[in-house]
């Protein structure tokens, strides 16, 4: 019971920590590349795929070292969390101009 109530409150703290990590490697990924706005679309999801490789040794060599944090705290999540925090950071490498005009798809302006 109490290895329970232990792993309920790791979990609970886990997506705040996420978070954080996130907002860090997104800063890094700036530094060491360009700003967000001016990535390519390989690029992002490069990046972005990057998180899926199971060890360091298998991440690219190239964008490894900028998400290595934030790909360690997510090899402990289970798959679905793990998926739901990739494609929530994919999301946030969008260039604004990308993100709505498809967020307007299929609505018709007055």
């Amino acid at each position: 019971m109490v290895a329970e109530v232990a792993h309920l409150l790791a979990r609970d703290a886990a997506p705040e920590k996420i978070r954080a990590l996130i907002r860090t490697t997104i800063s890094e990924i700036e530094t060491a590349f360009t700003t967000i706005d001016h990535l390519q679309a390989r690029t992002r999801l490069a990046v972005t795929l990057s998180l899926l490789e199971g060890s360091p040794q298998q991440a690219s060599p190239r964008y490894g070292r900028v998400i290595a944090a934030l790909r360690a705290e997510m090899n402990k999540l289970d798959v679905d969390d793990r998926h739901y925090w990739i494609s929530t950071f994919y999301t946030l490498l969008m260039s604004t101009s990308s993100i709505h005009p498809k967020g307007n798809a299929g609505h018709l302006d007055d």
